[in-house]
């Protein structure tokens, strides 16, 4: 028995198996090592006679962290912003650079037989408030996702820290119940030392 196979005969009832992808640039090949694994693990739910949905998403309201193939004029203007919010770079009709990249990476799936159910954008799904209350439980909740970045990801996080703040171009400035505050910074302009909710970009 395959490790899939053990694994879908460890389960019962109606599974759900979901992937995503943050399009930040060309994608190597070592990322189709998801896909594939989750392809493999819907089969064998499948194969077992459980109802199996499989989803693939597409995590495009994620900063601009890397320079990618940026021209660098473009690095200092697009550094920080969501990707689904910079223009496609090779300008051949896709609606942002994230979906540039994303579709380029999605159309290799059907050669290798990988066929989602469904594919979802983040940067459909956030505007509909779907996501706020699971903002609002991490926000509750940061001094366990710290603990979770330490013991996961090794990642130590200072106790003012909180959930959104990880790609050191955008973060939460505080929370306490609401509003949330958004402070926009980036590499070349960090935000201040002492930042008031009057420096803050965007409220939550």
């Amino acid at each position: 028995m395959d490790w899939a196979d053990e694994l879908a005969a460890s389960l019962a009832g109606p599974q759900v198996v979901n992937d995503s992808k943050t399009p930040s640039g060309t994608v190597h090949v070592g990322s189709l090592r998801g896909p594939v694994i989750l392809d493999v693990i819907t089969r064998a739910l499948r194969h077992a006679g459980l109802e199996t949905q499989l989803l693939y998403g597409i995590d495009d309201l994620d900063a601009m962290d890397s320079q990618a193939l940026l021209t660098p004029d473009a690095i200092e203007r697009e550094m920080g912003r969501p990707l689904a919010h910079i223009p496609d770079q090779v300008g051949d009709g896709h609606a942002s650079y994230a979906r540039h990249h994303a579709q380029t990476f999605i159309d290799l799936f059907e050669g290798l037989g990988i066929r989602p159910d469904r594919y979802y954008w983040m940067s459909d799904i956030y505007p509909t408030g779907q996501m706020d209350p699971f903002i609002r439980t991490a926000l509750d909740r940061a001094a366990v996702v710290r603990d979770l970045y330490r013991r996961v990801a090794n990642v130590q996080h200072p106790d003012h820290w909180l959930p959104g703040a990880d790609r050191g171009l955008s973060g939460v400035w505080a929370f306490a119940g609401q509003p949330v505050w958004w402070l926009g910074q980036s590499a070349q302009h960090p935000a201040p030392a002492a930042a008031t909710p009057a420096d803050a970009s965007v409220q939550y």
